[in-house]
């Protein structure tokens, strides 16, 4: 058994390895840098000036396979899969066991996916804790258990510090652990019956629904982008002296691009690559096409004034008051509570906002 995982791991290593080869042949300039991290987490290539005005855009968590990432991912595979099982014809559903329904199907193929990109990242530290919070979650939605996803995440939690009581304070896994936790949070509340039958979600038909769905779609984008947005903030103001609050509108485009169009390429051009073999990435030329203008666009918007705000650390007990606000602003069935925790935060904000900032000379 041990040969076998180390024949697996070993043979993992050279896949990765030829993919960085044939990029290196294929893709120049910031797009190798970019491809490398989004495809198997090599951030080494991605130049410093790249780096920055990612961090200025609040988009930074694209270029690694970090809890964010995994956790996007996973909600495209779940939710993609979902709706195309829901639209087969009801003589194939029939035929499939009692237990097997379109969400736990989908599922067992989302964790697929995420394990064999999380595979082809490698065993880093983000990456790994990241893999087991999004399987404890899927785990958790297979056994008609979404509601209780708090606890699910506090399991993985302790997984992960049983093992490693350190992580604790690695900004990694704070990092990741609150983006997981917050999307979890919001597909739970935008989707209440994870585990409900495709016989019991019938689907209009139309071009009005799908007008409907469109705008559905991009209502959900927006809250997501500003959910995880507004739960990281403190984090990252606290780490790296920074206030992205360009990241709310950068990550309304540039999770979509990078989901849907450039990860799913990358991940085409690199299994194509271990298949076929070669010094070149298949689909090189349509990947540095693609590359080359969501680069220009981050770096655009990281030139907008007042895109680096620069802060003072906030104390942890402020920290902690600006998430108790922002969890009631979300939770809180009255008017008045809302309103009273939207001020907290806003006030929150404010003086992270306008403490004294540290401006380089």
């Amino acid at each position: 058994s041990t040969v076998s995982w180390w024949g697996l791991w070993h043979r993992v290593d050279e896949w990765r390895e030829g993919i960085r080869s044939a990029a290196e042949h294929s893709l120049h300039g910031a797009a190798l840098g970019v491809f490398l991290g989004l495809v198997i987490g090599d951030e080494g290539s991605i130049p410093d000036e790249i780096r920055q005005g990612f961090m200025a855009t609040g988009t930074v968590h694209i270029l690694s396979i970090s809890g964010s990432h995994l956790g996007l991912i996973t909600l495209v595979l779940f939710f993609s899969v979902r709706w195309a099982l829901r639209r087969l014809p009801p003589g194939w559903l029939e035929r499939l066991p009692v237990w097997a329904t379109p969400t736990r199907q989908a599922c067992v193929l989302a964790w697929i996916g995420v394990c064999g990109y999380t595979l082809l990242a490698g065993p880093l530290v983000a990456t790994t804790r990241s893999f087991v919070m999004v399987t404890v979650f899927l785990v958790a939605v297979w056994l008609g258990y979404p509601q209780h996803l708090l606890r699910a995440l506090a399991f993985a939690a302790l997984l992960i510090l049983s093992h490693d009581p350190r992580a604790l304070f690695d900004m990694s896994f704070q990092l990741s652990f609150l983006s997981v936790l917050t999307i979890g949070l919001i597909v739970r509340r935008r989707e209440p019956d994870l585990d409900v039958d495709v016989d019991s979600v019938p689907v209009p038909p139309g071009r009005f629904s799908r007008l409907v769905r469109l705008r559905d779609l991009t209502t959900d984008s927006i809250r997501l982008s500003l959910a995880v947005t507004l739960a990281t903030l403190p984090l990252v103001a606290f780490y790296f002296n920074q206030v992205s609050w360009l990241g709310v509108f950068a990550n309304l485009w540039v999770v979509p691009v990078a989901g849907f169009l450039l990860v799913p390429l990358g991940l085409c051009a690199a299994l194509g690559t271990i298949l076929v073999g070669g010094e070149s990435l298949a689909g090189g030329s349509l990947l540095q096409i693609c590359l080359e203008p969501f680069i220009r666009g981050v770096m655009w918007m990281a030139k907008i004034p007042g895109a680096e705000w620069f802060v003072a650390s906030p104390s942890v007990p402020v920290m902690v008051v600006y998430w108790i606000c922002l969890t009631a602003l979300v939770v809180s069935p009255v008017r008045w509570g809302k309103a009273v925790a939207g001020l907290l935060v806003f006030g929150c904000l404010t003086w992270w906002g306008g403490s004294p900032r540290l401006w380089e000379e």
